[in-house]
């Protein structure tokens, strides 16, 4: 009865509000020109504006329709496995919510009576309870371990656009290149490639749409995928060899981070009058930069046959 009545309350609410593939009017307006932290505020105030907390028990009977499988009426679609299963609630049995920011690494305790960073629905997925346990708290990396964890291909953009969202959200959430802390989540370089690699299709599109229709909030990186190179100011080089690579952050301070270093067996950084101010050789893809002053410099990166130029700025 719980279930019907909260359907029903959803459908006279969507079907006044959006239609499938259609962002709202003026949603995002006064983005246009903005980058960097600049861009993620903006961003930050669009998606907190209107937002409506549904509770972590009520998700259990909303992630049946956010990830609703296409082709099989009333099955999910599960986040790490790929495999279609009833929807419908069973206490956990079939399938459970799956926390793609770790619930440990949110430092927050649910119930279901939660409402907040643990029940946001754009961070919920159903997943195979066997796997989700597996999974447990690791973060994302190329190779799995007993620290990381590896998911599909088909859903390594989704993942990196839901943790995009919940650290532009959640302020104080980060994105980092090394085993995560309280607070934060990795590898932002890893997350940043996964986007370009498996782009927004229309199983994302329309899981966007059904959390609209309940929380009052979008994921902009799946209505923007620009936004992402926008927010987190990448510098892009598009090289026959190495597709795009990114240097990033851009203005940088304490370190250059480069998203594509494999082939590459040193690196030099050139001065605006082509002087060599710094060079080395590629162990981690993160350059140091102490000792530069702040200006305008060309990051080089060489192999054998290859000589590719990035720029960047110290501030």
């Amino acid at each position: 009865m719980y279930k019907n009545l909260l359907v029903l309350f959803h459908l006279a609410v969507i079907n006044t509000v959006i239609s499938f593939g259609q962002i709202p009017t003026d949603y995002y307006k006064g983005t246009e020109g903005l980058t960097g932290t600049e861009l993620e505020t903006f961003l930050r105030n669009v998606i907190n504006e209107g937002f409506q907390g549904i509770s972590y028990g009520d998700a259990r009977y909303i992630l049946d329709e956010t990830d609703a499988d296409p082709n099989i009426e009333g099955n999910v679609v599960l986040v790490y496995l790929g495999i279609s299963v009833s929807g419908v609630w069973d206490s956990g049995i079939t399938w459970n919510r799956e926390h793609v920011w770790p619930q440990s690494l949110l430092n927050t305790d649910v119930s279901n009576s939660t409402i907040g960073v643990g029940s946001d629905l754009h961070n919920l997925k159903p997943a195979d309870p066997a796997e989700n346990s597996s999974r447990s708290n690791d973060y994302f990396d190329v190779e799995q371990t007993a620290d990381t964890y590896v998911p599909r291909d088909e859903v390594k953009g989704d993942i990196a656009r839901i943790l995009f969202y919940m650290t532009v959200m959640y302020d104080y959430l980060e994105l980092v290149n090394s085993a995560p802390l309280v607070y934060e989540m990795a590898k932002l370089d890893v997350l940043l490639s996964w986007h370009k690699a498996d782009p927004v299709d229309d199983f994302e599109r329309n899981r966007n749409e059904v959390i609209y229709s309940y929380q009052k909030n979008r994921n902009p990186f799946i209505d923007h995928p620009e936004f992402v190179a926008q927010v987190w100011n990448l510098t892009a080089l598009n090289d026959k060899n190495y597709k795009t690579m990114y240097v990033y952050p851009n203005p940088a301070r304490d370190y250059l981070h480069i998203s594509a270093t494999e082939g590459f067996q040193t690196f030099r950084i050139l001065n605006m009058i082509g002087q060599t101010v710094k060079e080395g050789t590629f162990g981690e893809p993160i350059i140091p930069l102490d000792g530069l002053s702040k200006g305008k410099y060309i990051v080089q990166l060489i192999n054998k046959e290859t000589v590719s130029s990035l720029p960047f700025i110290i501030n």
